[in-house]
């Protein structure tokens, strides 16, 4: 990286740890599935679910000591995997994805993974549902979790899913109006 600008070398390492999180979650899904039985709708499809990057890893903005704060949210939790409800089995498959990355080998580990960016921080679910989501920030959302999800773009699961996010929390985020108070609590958070 020898005379390579700061933004091309975040932007690379940001490109290696999305590239190592989506075969890591690939790899554990399958085991998943293979483990608990494929998550299915109540209507008889595929659940569909994406994990999603905040902060440095979600602008791409990673350095080398960098954790990756993550969010993962599903299409629904009416359904079944096996004899797991669907929250069960998101919620046990992100566990081992976490696991995968932070293991420590001969060889150091992958990533330290961060979940409390997600909605209720340490005190929430893993996963949510997206209507879970909605609810939550429509009731709960705090001005620190709007600038948090500015960053915020699918790296793992269904890319569809990932768009359908980003569109359902856009209004939150982006609000229509601001006003004075709201720029001085964002001033205050920088």
């Amino acid at each position: 990286y020898s005379g390579a600008a700061d933004e091309d070398i975040l932007s690379e390492l940001s490109a290696l740890a999305e590239a190592i999180l989506t075969a890591v979650d690939r790899w554990i899904y399958a085991e998943s599935v293979k483990k608990w039985g494929k998550p299915i709708l109540a209507s008889g499809r595929p659940c569909h679910y994406a994990i999603f990057a905040l902060g440095k890893l979600g602008g791409k903005e990673l350095n080398f000591s960098s954790d990756i704060d993550l969010i993962a949210v599903t299409e629904s939790d009416e359904g079944k995997a096996g004899s797991l409800s669907l929250h069960e089995f998101f919620v046990r498959h992100v566990q081992k994805v976490t696991r995968a990355l932070q293991s420590e080998t001969e060889e150091g580990f992958l990533y330290r993974v961060d979940w409390d960016l997600r909605p209720e921080g340490k005190a929430g679910t893993l996963v949510n549902s997206m209507s879970a989501i909605e609810s939550y920030y429509e009731s709960f959302g705090a001005d620190w979790e709007r600038q948090a999800l500015t960053k915020c773009r699918p790296v793992a699961g269904d890319p569809s899913l990932g768009k359908k996010f980003l569109r359902l929390v856009e209004p939150f985020v982006y609000r229509k109006y601001l006003d004075l108070d709201t720029l001085r609590q964002i001033q205050s958070m920088k």
